[in-house]
């Protein structure tokens, strides 16, 4: 019985799961778990930069949650990879607080 391709090793030792694809991203020795083509994934804590991303094609329509500051905070993406803080939710009380930015 011949089963259909489920994941691919590269020889860089890049992974893909559920593509067939050249895999552009490593599980280990890379701080960024890329999940599909659309915008979704984890970031690790490089520089403080880890959180859980999720958008579509259009980058700037990205969002991250982060944690830090005794926060989780809400992140979007400026269209250049950069993101910026739109809010917060306060550890302590849960409280939300909007973060006022001029793009």
């Amino acid at each position: 019985m011949i089963e259909n391709e489920r994941m691919r090793i590269a020889s860089n030792g890049n992974i893909g799961i559920g593509t067939t694809a050249t895999p552009s991203n490593s599980l280990t020795g890379s701080p960024i778990l890329a999940v599909g083509t659309s915008g979704y994934g984890i970031s690790g804590d490089v520089a403080g930069d880890g959180g859980i991303y999720m958008g579509d094609s259009v980058v700037s329509a990205r969002w991250k949650i982060s944690h830090g500051s005794y926060a989780m905070n809400l992140l979007q993406n400026n269209g250049s990879g950069v993101y910026n803080q739109r809010g917060a939710f306060a550890n302590s009380t849960g409280v939300y607080s909007s973060v006022s930015y001029k793009d």
